[in-house]
Formats: C-alpha cells, sequence, structure tokens
C-alpha cells in the first residue's frame, strides 16, 4: 500500500528484498525461457488446473480456494498427462 500511495520506485533487487517479485537475474529473457522450459516440461493439464486455479481464486475466500484446489485436484489424479508427467 505505502508504495503506492507515495508512489516510489524500486528497483529490481530492493523489489525481490521486499517480496514484489520472485527473484532477480542478469540475463531475465535467458531465465524466462528456462521457466517457460520448466512448465513445458509438466503435465498440460496440471499447468491449465494451475492457472484456473489462481484466476478464479483470486479474491476469494479461504473455504472457497481450498475447495476449487480440491476440485482441480481430484479430476487430475491418475489422468493419462499426470501420470506420464510423474515419470
Amino acid at each position: 500500500l505505502l508504495l503506492t500511495m507515495i508512489g516510489r520506485i524500486v528497483d529490481g533487487l530492493e523489489a525481490e528484498k521486499i517480496g514484489l517479485v520472485t527473484r532477480c537475474v542478469d540475463d531475465p529473457m535467458e531465465e524466462a525461457m528456462k521457466v517457460a522450459k520448466e512448465i513445458i516440461e509438466r503435465s498440460p493439464d496440471s499447468v491449465a488446473a494451475t492457472k484456473e486455479l489462481f484466476q478464479s481464486t483470486w479474491v476469494a475466500d479461504e473455504d472457497t480456494c481450498l475447495k476449487k484446489e480440491t476440485d482441480l485436484q481430484m479430476k487430475l489424479i491418475a489422468t493419462w498427462n499426470q501420470v506420464a508427467a510423474s515419470g
């Protein structure tokens, strides 16, 4: 809230320190490509479910979030993509 109210600009290292970003790297494009490669190695159904979970529960209460997560996990358990991705 403070950064929003006062409009202070922070650099990447400070953003990392205060939890606004996951990490800082010297080559963001190279890191993005590494992360993308990791994501495509995962079950496509799992990746889609993760996106759906975040999008549908962004402002939901805890009970709603947990129910949605459980519902999505139940749909994924023992599916071909999940089994194949787990090795």
